[in-house]
Parts: C-alpha cells; sequence; structure tokens
C-alpha cells in the first residue's frame, strides 16, 4: 500500500514548526508526533531517524521557499519591479526568521553528523543555483527591455543574491528605521544598477 503524501507534508510541516521552535537538539519525535497529531510510529514509517527528519525538513522549506519566490515574480512585472519584489521577499523572510536562522547556525548544526552536514551543505549550494537562475531569468528580462546588459548573468545573480541577503541582515542588526532601509536599499539598487545598465567590464 502507498503512503499517503499528504501525510509526510503534514509531518514536514509539523517538525518545520517543532524544530523552529525547540531546534534539533531538544526536539523529540514524540513533540513532533503530538504536533502532527499522529502517532510516534507513524513517524517512522516516513523517515528513520529525527537527523533523517530535520534534513527532509529543510528541503522541504528550501523548495517552498523558492516555489513562493517564483509565485511572487509570476505576474506581469518590469525588470525594475521584479528587482523589487526579489528585495522585499528576502527581506521579510530575514526579518521573521533571523534570530532562529542564528541560533540555528550557532548551536544545532554542530550536533548533526558529518554525513548530514554533507547533505544540508549540498541542499543549500542547489537551492542557491536555483535562486541564480531565477535571477538569471530576471536578467534576461531586462536586457529584452533594453534596460541592461550582462555577460555573465551566473556570477551577477550570485553576487547580487549575495548583496540582497547581506542588506537585510544589516537591517535587521542595525534596527534600521522604515525610511533608513527603503534609502539603504535604493543606495544597493543604484550601485548594482548603474554598473549593468552600462554593461560591467572586467
Amino acid at each position: 500500500m502507498p503512503r499517503e503524501k499528504n501525510k509526510e507534508v503534514e509531518i514536514l510541516r509539523a517538525g518545520s514548526m517543532v524544530f523552529c521552535e525547540k531546534g534539533f537538539s531538544n526536539a523529540s519525535i514524540q513533540d513532533i508526533a503530538d504536533c502532527a497529531e499522529i502517532g510516534k510510529g507513524t513517524i517512522y514509517e516516513y523517515f528513520k531517524s529525527k537527523e533523517d527528519l530535520f534534513i527532509s525538513v529543510m528541503e522541504y522549506n528550501h523548495i517552498e521557499y523558492t516555489r513562493k519566490l517564483e509565485e511572487f515574480l509570476g505576474g506581469e512585472y518590469t525588470f525594475k519591479e521584479k528587482l523589487n519584489i526579489f528585495f522585499s521577499y528576502h527581506q521579510d523572510i530575514i526579518e521573521k526568521n533571523i534570530k532562529h536562522i542564528e541560533w540555528m547556525i550557532k548551536n544545532e548544526f554542530g550536533s548533526l553528523s558529518e554525513a548530514a552536514k554533507e547533505n544540508i551543505k549540498e541542499l543549500m549550494f542547489r537551492s542557491r543555483k536555483k535562486v541564480v537562475k531565477i535571477l538569471i531569468e530576471i536578467f534576461n528580462m531586462g536586457e529584452g527591455e533594453g534596460t541592461v546588459h550582462i555577460s555573465n548573468k551566473e556570477f551577477i545573480g550570485d553576487i547580487f543574491f549575495e548583496m540582497v541577503i547581506r542588506t537585510c541582515i544589516r537591517f535587521v542588526h542595525n534596527k534600521a528605521s522604515k525610511q533608513d532601509k527603503e534609502n539603504e536599499k535604493n543606495d544597493l539598487f543604484q550601485f548594482f544598477l548603474q554598473g549593468i545598465q552600462g554593461g560591467y567590464k572586467v
């Protein structure tokens, strides 16, 4: 009898909530079963261990992250509007989750096996490649509009993604006001666009 996909998704969502609240070390399979309102044994029908479930939760969240990003960008927008949406999407995620993200990296990944760490590292690499691919599509649109010219889109996409993440983290750490955020975002866009609008040269 095939496993129910919906049940697996329920477990992943419950795991995401519990790991976010308690961390990997302090969360138990029973906690996740209680959150999902299922028996503990049901989880082991889908995942062989808490570590296996944790990796699957990370993968599920990364898939959802890129899916929602594509959904947000799916409307009829100009190149610059899509860059703004891309920025705002990441700003919202980081402002809502920065404490958990930093705490998890600092305190939790050390509890994982080396094999699990490698799996997560590979997962994050694939996720980043997916985001860069989304940016390449935006850059292609900008070239189609005649707005920009970029010779190495993968490289520029990777750098721009890093700039966006770092700027959003800066907002949180500096407790920036709404106006400061808007000013710094505009400064970033001006700095970025001045190079690619004229066709950057290396």
